[in-house]
């Protein structure tokens, strides 16, 4: 993917972190994947306009902890 396209959607702090995945062919795959399910009628959360939200909102220097889990 473009990182151009992106940019104006992450907090500066971000770019240098996340330039390399969203470039990536790993990023291409999961793209291509959740909108083929999307046109399948499959419900994908969060919506696509929110998805970078995060990044946008909370400068990178602003995060102490990310806990990933799964039960």
């Amino acid at each position: 993917m473009d990182f151009e396209k992106f940019k104006d959607k992450l907090h500066e702090s971000w770019h240098e972190k996340l330039r390399p995945f969203i470039e990536s062919e790993e990023c291409d795959k999961i793209y291509a994947f959740l909108k083929s399910e999307s046109k399948r009628g499959k419900m994908i959360v969060p919506q696509s306009s929110d998805v970078w939200r995060c990044f946008k909102e909370t400068p990178l220097t602003d995060v102490k902890v990310v806990i990933v889990g799964m039960c």
